[in-house]
């Protein structure tokens, strides 16, 4: 690109920077014939000249300027060499092809962690709502290069906007961050967006020069520490910039939307309740919309990532881009996989390296400024350890008054036992969620020893279908495999093969599709639920409830002893009660099923002899309709005849029949309100078609 513009900029005077020469003048291809050529360039020149003779000043002096080059413009088109080389740089590529070259590389990183579904692609699709133009080439390209089925993109296809906005603010499907809702990720980009049209302006960025840095550097986010300081750094602009547009400078209105839009984004719960991870996507946005598919990452697609905003964001190398940003990703935002643990080690052990080397830089030079304070710094420390610890003692050692001992801690536990319990499940939960690879593997087993005995009855019937669910499952499981095998070798090997290809198809697919059913839910659950902010309330609810009790025993020992005491045995007897209930329910359930399977083969069993009976009698019935004559008729009408969809000249005609021929009565006939009489026929010898004639211009034959 830049030999070519140097090239032309050199020998023709006029930068092809400041003017894309394939659009401009709609050259559609390098290959295009010197006639049509010729016709699109004079095409140009009248419209120019058209422009200049017209009213309208604003365009006039544009019109001019270009006129006035348009014969280099015309040299450099008519030159094929230079013609292909405009087309390689990029020229007249539009922004449509830009964003679908975008598309493309974007879901191809994403399609190397995973298959490419509807959840990925609307994600996109709402994360890059203003392209929406732009969404039918999109979804094209889905289905033709990552095979995106036809149902998904039909689904896709269809405006979502009413369901959008009636989501509320901080709603939504989760993305793997697991803190900020799906709304506010769109806010944050929308954002962005308005950043890229304030700088637009030269008046814009004349009273704010920052607004051309990053968002970070504009926002002063090295500054802004807290939520609050961010906050009232957006208000004070907000005001500045409210001021201008009230004054009717109307290019300060994008800086106006974009400080009102973090001024509500700052409001929202998950925001303040994160804003050290806000602070990172603010930093880091071009790498949002991937977070949805670093849940489960490769190292192909870490690589891919980097070497697509690498440059963006001037990281030194793959290292420097695992220790910069995919770690504090992985260590904060929620993410555990075993399959890059080892590449983030080496990377974070060859970060360590690299910070200690700077630390080691900076406490040198440091350490000369600080040598003349040290000594004085010493003996203010020194002091204040002496003064806390004389409080200290005065006061009794409150901090050890505050630990609980070994049977207060215990009795603490049991009180609060419910909490626990309801703790332990939601950890139990989550351990099975994150690894659901491991548990639907080991879940497969137990499926498998109870499918087996359906198989067997499937396949042939044998006696009672006895389901057994205990220590000996498998082996009820395998005897009666076994004995289908031994029934099936008595054939010949043929029906050795066959009764195992029915197994294969019975047992191993329905067995793996509800394997690979419990992965895809837990994977959902994994990406869906917030479950470090379910542990964070957790952990809030119960460091609360110690907290009033250590005020209960600071104020009287043995009342908290004894409301402790009465909470743990009242836990205590719910927990075995239920227990006890839950372990007879159980037994009276499974008896209730053994019942029920029985009665349900016996139900199956009569099911099946009606249904035999029921089709006997269905196909007498068919046999004696088709056996059924109901006489012919031959068309008399000399032009022939119009045979109809229904009875009438209002439906329409699907055949016409010459003079003379004979057709087969299907026996209907139906009489208008006009008096026509009309009769159905047959079109066909199978009698598979059907169609109606007028009585007027047949002629039956009913023997």
């Amino acid at each position: 690109m830049a030999d070519i513009r140097q090239e032309i900029l050199e020998k023709y005077g006029f930068d092809i920077e400041k003017i894309d020469l394939i659009k401009e003048y709609k050259i559609p291809s390098p290959d295009i014939s010197s006639k049509k050529l010729e016709e699109l360039l004079a095409e140009k020149r009248k419209k120019w000249e058209s422009i200049i003779r017209g009213i309208r000043e604003d365009k006039k002096q544009a019109a001019k300027e270009q006129l006035s080059h348009a014969d280099a413009y015309e040299a450099v088109l008519r030159n094929p060499a230079l013609l292909k080389a405009l087309f390689a740089s990029g020229q007249g590529r539009d922004e449509a092809a830009q964003f679908l070259e975008f598309a493309r590389q974007y879901f191809t990183i994403i399609s190397s962690s995973g298959k490419i579904g509807q959840s990925e692609a609307q994600f996109f699709f709402d994360y890059y709502k203003d392209r929406k133009k732009n969404k039918k080439a999109v979804i094209q390209m889905l289905e033709d290069e990552f095979h995106l089925p036809k149902l998904t993109s039909k689904t896709l296809e269809k405006d979502k906007e009413e369901e959008e906005n009636k989501k509320k603010t901080g709603k939504g499907s989760r993305i793997i961050v697991s803190h900020f809702s799906d709304q506010t990720l769109f806010e944050l980009h929308r954002c962005f967006r308005y950043q890229e049209q304030a700088r637009q302006s030269g008046k814009v960025c004349q009273k704010f020069p920052d607004v051309e840095s990053p968002m970070d550097v504009f926002l002063k986010l090295d500054a802004c520490r807290t939520q609050k300081d961010l906050s009232a750094y957006v208000s004070q602009q907000l005001q500045t910039v409210f001021v201008y547009t009230q004054e009717g400078r109307h290019e300060f209105e994008p800086l106006r939307d974009l400080f009102n839009s973090l001024s509500g984004l700052l409001k929202q719960k998950d925001v303040s309740d994160n804003y050290e991870k806000f602070v990172f996507l603010i930093r880091y946005h071009n790498f949002t919309p991937y977070m949805q598919k670093l849940m489960s990452p490769k190292e192909s697609t870490l690589r891919q990532l980097y070497e697509l905003e690498g440059q963006s964001y001037h990281f030194a190398g793959f290292e420097d881009f695992l220790v910069k940003y995919f770690i504090p990703v992985y260590e904060n935002f929620g993410i555990t996989d075993d399959n890059i643990k080892k590449l983030l080690r080496q990377a974070k052990n060859a970060g360590k390296g690299a910070q200690q080397q700077d630390r080691t830089e900076r406490a040198a030079q440091k350490s000369r400024e600080a040598s003349g304070r040290e000594e004085q710094a010493g003996k203010r420390k020194t002091s204040e350890r002496e003064s806390t610890a004389e409080r200290s003692k005065a006061s009794g050692s409150a901090a050890e008054g505050e630990k609980l001992s070994f049977f207060a801690s215990l009795l603490f536990k049991l009180a609060n036992l419910p909490f626990y319990l309801s703790f332990a499940v939601v950890e139990a939960v989550r351990f099975l969620v994150w690894n659901i690879r491991y548990v639907t593997v080991l879940a497969a087993f137990p499926i498998a020893a109870m499918w087996l005995p359906f198989i067997c009855y499937m396949v042939m019937g044998r006696g009672a279908l006895v389901v057994t669910v205990g220590p000996h499952m498998w082996e009820v499981a395998l005897n009666m495999l076994g004995s289908l095998f031994e029934e099936a070798a008595q054939i010949n090997i043929l029906a050795v093969g066959l009764l195992l290809a029915i197994l294969i198809f019975l047992g191993l697919v329905p067995v793996g599709i509800v394997t690979k059913g419990l992965w895809q839910a837990g994977a959902q659950m994994r990406k869906k639920i917030d479950w470090q902010g379910i542990r964070r309330t957790n952990e809030a609810i119960l460091a609360g409830r110690r907290k009033k009790f250590k005020e209960k025993i600071s104020r009287g020992k043995a009342g908290a002893m004894l409301g402790l005491l009465a909470a743990a045995a009242v836990n205590m007897a719910l927990i075995g009660g239920l227990g006890y209930y839950g372990n007879t329910t159980t037994q009276r359930i499974y008896r209730r099923i053994q019942i029920e399977s029985m009665m349900a083969r016996n139900r199956r069993e009569a099911k099946a002899r009606r249904k035999a009976q029921e089709a006997q009698k269905a196909r007498e019935a068919e046999e004696a309709s088709q056996a059924a004559d109901f006489g012919t008729a031959a068309i008399t009408a000399a032009s022939g005849a119009n045979i109809r969809t229904g009875a009438g000249t209002d439906y329409e005609v699907i055949a016409v029949e010459a003079h003379g021929t004979i057709l087969t009565l299907t026996g209907n006939v139906q009489t208008l309100e006009g008096g026509g009489v009309w009769y159905e026929v047959y079109l066909d010898e199978a009698r598979t078609q059907t169609g109606w004639v007028n009585a007027g211009i047949i002629s039956l034959n009913t023997n």
